[in-house]
């Protein structure tokens, strides 16, 4: 419907994308930054319809939005590299190295050197076009008309005037057409993460990758993004029908191995809808040879305090065993 609605005005005030949002893509190995800032379109009336957030978002009060071509790149001023995201776990974005140029060594030009005989070249020479000459058979004047003489080469012929809107053309006047609309940066999400669920809103589809703690190779596509980011955005959308989605596909993707590493994870201690399908999974399957392997190393880790922030999810496993 949203959709819908967004196009058919499109049809009677001529335009349908308005607003481009650029989010992070990748994330340095090195630094931890997050960097490799991407554009991803949309129209607004079909994210407002959406959700409240979008109104509040894409309203003319939003103080970091603005105005400008949605052609024109990342906006000047902006840093294009961040430190402080605050999903570091976040497999949706792409581990890899920030690409460092080169600085230019200076380059030394060498002084231009004379070039033999350029004295002794001389000009043109013109013919006459006309009968009249002096008793010497040279020209009667020594300058040429512009009618009468013309420069030659190796053969004497006469060269025809190149009309002037030949020679010194005008350029065309016309105007490039410009899309202009809202900008908007975005730092809290991936750019995968954002371009799936501005996909979903439109066309009602999704396509979850693997969970990265599964290490599987994947090769991923343009509009694959991980469940639990998916889960993240969802959450602060309030689009509880996302949130369901997926929710699913992480319990279909949970597995004895990865339990814990899941179970303890940041999604996984901070919303309760994902804490419970968590633990519901590991209070099933916990006899499981390799959760009963598993257990004593991630309960030294949380004896440490190496969890300490994430107790809810310990506290609820631990409430229904003694049940």
């Amino acid at each position: 419907m949203e959709l819908n609605t967004a196009y058919e005005t499109s049809l009677v005030e001529g335009y349908f994308i308005d607003t481009v949002f650029y989010l992070y893509s990748c994330k340095s190995l090195s630094t931890g930054k997050v960097h490799k800032p991407r554009p991803v379109y949309a129209s607004s009336k079909m994210l407002i319809s959406a959700s409240p957030y979008f109104a509040t978002l894409l309203s003319g009060k939003f103080q970091e939005g603005k105005f400008g071509k949605l052609d024109g790149g990342f906006p000047e001023g902006e840093v294009n590299a961040i430190d402080d995201y605050e999903y570091d776990s976040d497999s949706d974005l792409d581990e890899e190295e920030e690409e460092v140029l080169p600085i230019p060594e200076e380059i030394i030009i060498p002084p231009m050197k004379p070039i033999q005989g350029v004295k002794d070249i001389k000009g043109p020479t013109f013919i006459s076009t006309s009968d009249e000459s002096d008793d010497s058979g040279s020209c009667s004047s020594s300058v040429p008309s512009e009618t009468a003489r013309r420069p030659v080469a190796s053969m004497e012929y006469e060269v025809p005037p190149i009309p002037f809107e030949v020679a010194s053309p005008e350029p065309p006047a016309c105007k490039d057409w410009v899309r202009e609309g809202r900008i908007v940066i975005i730092r809290g999400f991936a750019y995968a993460t954002w371009l799936s669920m501005i996909r979903y809103l439109g066309t009602k589809e999704t396509s979850f990758a693997p969970l990265q703690s599964l290490n599987r190779r994947h090769t991923r596509s343009l509009f694959d993004c991980s469940p639990k980011s998916m889960y993240r955005l969802a959450h602060l959308l309030e689009l509880e029908d996302v949130k369901r989605l997926a929710v699913g596909n992480l319990r279909a993707q949970l597995h004895p191995t990865i339990i814990f590493p899941e179970l303890f994870s940041l999604v996984g201690t901070t919303y309760p809808d994902v804490t419970q399908v968590l633990v519901d999974y590991f209070i099933s399957y916990r006899r499981d040879s390799q959760i009963s392997k598993a257990s004593p190393e991630w309960i030294m880790k949380v004896a440490s305090g190496a969890y300490a922030d994430r107790s809810a999810a310990f506290s609820s496993v631990f409430t229904k065993l003694i049940r």
